[in-house]
């Protein structure tokens, strides 16, 4: 996952996604701020602090890309090439960024049109600036987390929706991806809210909810099969919020199939 640059106290520093400060050396802050500089006055900003202070800059690490960065910057697929790659044309190859390693003195730095002073996600303790959760820079458990303590079911909805549009952000892994995102998170427990009360059925509810929303009718009940086929650790609680969406759709037990036989209607 890549690294943010910042600027802090007359000086540049990297920050990882999980908020831990790396420090830049002295010779780096000279070339960085010469060559931040440069793409300030590319793009008609005055330095490499109103660059920083407009937008948001980040440098590779191994495994990463300029879609990958983007995605877990929480920025749409459909946007990804008008967006990002188009911003960084000082990249002669989008499909090939160098990664960064300690000391570099002129890494790849790649600019996505993310504000830089982000409110915190919500429902989760990360530091202002940290980018929308997503597969690649969150786990399961702890996305589930992030969930549990987000009290707003329409906020909940657009952090599973967000998630899941980046699970399918490649389109030649897009639908395995997905599933796998899904399945991944129908395992788990969320736990009850600050009233004591259990959220489990409402969370799982909205993520089969959010999964199958805009698909055509044929592709929802195929949806809604091939998740209730699956072998839940709670086979009982997980088929019974497949069935309620079902119903909400217009589909019976009977067209959706295999149904946990200790599920009660």
């Amino acid at each position: 996952m890549s690294l943010t640059v910042t600027y802090k106290d007359n000086k540049f520093s990297l920050v990882g996604k999980d908020g831990r400060t790396y420090d830049v050396s002295a010779a780096q802050q000279q070339q960085w701020q010469q060559t931040l500089n440069g793409l300030a006055t590319q793009h008609g900003l005055k330095d490499a602090q109103d660059l920083l202070s407009k937008g948001t800059v980040a440098v590779p690490e191994a495994g990463d890309s300029q879609w990958r960065m983007a995605t877990e910057a929480g920025i749409a697929p459909r946007d990804i090439n008008a967006s990002v790659v188009a911003l960084n044309e000082h990249i002669g190859n989008p499909d090939l960024i160098q990664t960064y390693h300690e000391g570099d003195l002129k890494p790849d730095f790649i600019m996505l049109p993310v504000p830089p002073e982000e409110e915190p996600i919500l429902g989760s303790d990360a530091p202002a600036g940290m980018p929308a959760p997503t597969p690649g820079n969150t786990k399961p458990a702890d996305f589930a987390q992030m969930l549990a303590k987000e009290p707003d079911e329409k906020k909940r909805a657009g952090l599973i929706d967000g998630y899941f549009k980046a699970a399918a952000s490649d389109p030649k892994t897009a639908v395995n991806d997905l599933k796998k995102a899904v399945n991944d998170l129908l395992q788990l427990d969320f736990g009850k809210d600050s009233k004591g009360n259990d959220i489990n059925p409402s969370v799982r509810q909205e993520i089969i909810r959010t999964y199958v929303e805009g698909k055509k009718p044929g592709e929802q009940l195929q949806a809604l099969k091939d998740l209730a086929e699956v072998n839940w650790k709670d086979d009982v609680a997980v088929d019974t919020e497949i069935l309620a969406v079902a119903k909400e759709l217009g589909f019976s037990r009977d067209q959706i199939g295999t149904i946990n036989e200790g599920v009660k209607e």
